[in-house]
This record gives structure tokens, sequence and C-alpha cells, in this order.
């Protein structure tokens, strides 16, 4: 065990923990700074890291299994995250805290280390919000549906050879000069994008040439869509992708990807020292798929707000229209006894 072993940092016994549960995914992005903070533990002969890309594995060693026997305080939020997850979940998903902005920073650290609890239900996690306004500052914890435990990344061949290219990139290829990609890695460049326009019918998306996709987008995004090398359409919109060469690492490329749940500057898949942009495709499909399951549950919440304001209505109608009958009979029982007292005078 290397000789500073005996203290580590507050992510680094995250990482620790996260690889002793097996490295489960969580987000590419999240994943990859672990991957780095791993190494510095594999350095220390706490764990052990093997592969690159997505041959990369991490097991946990003995020594790293005898330092968390060791400093048994490096666990104690567990305890308290799996009891916050039962309260939560005993109140129906939804729990009030007592004391207001007072216990929002002691939740926060609890609500976020809660993602790694092997007690978090399959595809929900916890979320912090404000219940309330500022006169009344209350805080919620909720379970959110968290699509990425449901989503699993699945490899994406990219061709060595191409035999027939999409059409949008045989016009890229033909390009004299491509102002974001140099000759010498055209080709490379070239076959990530037809791995994409491969695998995008397998997915349930469909492929569109420039020209294609401005015609179905609206002028904010036709600037983008005019810039992309390839399109994808799915039942949220569409997927714009633009390839270059990064200006400060020639021979490095990046993906970018514009289009509904996308970053606002669009997600982006690029080169590093261990991992390839053809080693993190399965991660933008991977992505893509979550953002049409988030979708997909805007629109049921959507029509189910829709459906139970209908609801509140006709409830609010039959109530009216009993108190309209109500009325009716009094104004006609009012009626009749004015005329018998008419009579009998």
């Amino acid at each position: 065990m290397g000789r500073n072993a005996a203290w580590l940092s507050e992510k680094q016994v995250g990482v620790l923990d996260w690889i002793k549960d097996g490295c489960p995914t969580v987000d590419p992005e999240v994943d990859y700074g672990r991957r780095i903070t791993a190494r510095a533990l594999h350095r220390r002969g706490l764990v052990t890291v093997k592969g690159r890309g997505a041959s990369w594995t991490a097991s946990i060693t003995k020594p790293g299994l005898a330092w968390q026997e060791a400093h048994p305080k490096a666990k104690l939020g567990e305890a308290q995250v799996d009891d916050l997850i039962g309260r939560v979940q005993a109140a129906g998903g939804r729990l009030e805290l007592p004391g207001g902005r007072d216990v929002e920073s002691a939740y926060k650290e609890l609500v976020r280390i809660s993602d790694q609890s092997p007690t978090r239900p399959k595809g929900w996690r916890l979320k912090l919000h404000n219940a309330g306004s500022w006169a009344d500052p209350r805080r919620e914890v909720v379970l959110v549906r968290h699509f990425d435990d449901l989503v699993e990344t699945v490899p994406v061949p990219v061709p060595r050879h191409v035999a027939r290219y999409h059409p949008t990139i045989r016009a890229f290829l033909s390009e004299k000069k491509s102002p974001e990609v140099s000759r010498a890695y055209l080709d490379r460049a070239a076959h990530i994008l037809q791995a994409i326009a491969d695998e995008a019918p397998r997915r349930g998306l469909t492929v569109l040439t420039a020209e294609q996709a401005r015609s179905v987008v609206d002028r904010r995004q036709y600037q983008t869509i005019g810039g992309c090398r390839l399109a994808l359409r799915s039942s949220e919109g569409v997927y714009a992708i633009r390839i270059k060469e990064r200006s400060a690492s020639p021979g490095n490329l990046e993906l970018v990807v514009y289009g509904p749940g996308a970053s606002y500057d669009g997600d982006r898949y690029r080169d590093t020292k261990t991992i390839s942009v053809e080693d993190r495709l399965p991660q933008l499909f991977r992505a893509l798929e979550i953002y049409r399951l988030r979708a997909d549950l805007r629109v049921h919440e959507r029509e189910r707000e829709a459906a139970e304001r209908r609801r509140r209505w006709e409830a609010a109608m039959a109530e009216a229209r009993v108190r309209h009958d109500e009325r009716a009979r009094w104004d006609a029982f009012e009626q009749c006894s004015s005329d018998w007292h008419a009579v009998r005078n």
C-alpha cells in the first residue's frame, strides 16, 4: 500500500465504494471522472485497474477492503442515506422536511450520495426541491424517475471499410476542403458518422440529410442544422450531429450533438488519452434513449395534468348543477308557498 494510503479525500472514498459495488454506470462524464480517480487509487494499491475504453475494469484489492474496515467513519452517511430513502418511500415518495432553509445543506449531501446507495429503488432517485415560497420556505425530498438505471450501454460497431456511405456523408467526403476536419482525418470522421447512420435505425431513429432536417426544424435551429453532418429524427424532435477536429489538439476529433434534451451548447463526445470518440458512441445512443424516455414522461405528465384539470372541471360543473337544481327547487317551493298564502288571503 502506498505511503499516503492512510488518507483519502471524500471523492476517493466514494470512488472506492463505487468500485466495490461493481462500477455501476451513472453518467458517462461522471464515470470518466471516476476512472481518473480510480487510477490514483490504483497507484496506492487500493484497487486494480485494467484495460481502456469499453474494456476498462476495476476491482477493489484486499488492502482496499482493509482500508474501508479501518475507516468506518468514511461510511457514516450510509445509514443516514438509507434512513432517508426509507422515510421518503414511507411518505409515498414525497417527504416534507422540517426547518425550512436551515436543513437544506444537511440534506443536500445526503441526496447527492444517495445515487450510489444500494437501497435506492431502481429507476428512481431522490431530489431536493422547494415546496413553498419565499415567505414559506418549505423543502421536500421526493422520488423522481431516473432513466439512467433503465437504459443499458450497448456496443456500436464502427466499420473498418464502408462499401456505401450515406448521401450526407458522401457529400462530406467530396468536399475539397472541410472547414472542421483536416484531410488526414476525414476518412476516420466519415467512418464514425457512418457508424451512427447504421446504428440509428436499430434504435428507432430516422437518418436525415441536412436538407431534410432544415424542413422540419424551426428558424432558431436552422443555423445549427445547417452546419451538421448528419441529423437524426426521434419522437421528440431532430438531433443535429457535427464532427470536428479540436483546434487545440490536431488529430483529436469531437462529436457535438444538438437537439431536444441535449445541453444548451450541445452534448460533446471527444477523444481523450483513454477514450476515443468511437468508444463513446454507445454513450451517445444511450443519452438519446434517455432523452426520449424523459420526453415521453413529460408528455405523460402533461396528459395526466390535463386529465386532472378536466376531472376537477367536471366535478365543479357537477356540483354547480346540483346547487342549481337545489336552488331551482327552493325557488319553486317559495313560489308555491307564496301562491298558497295569496290564495289563503
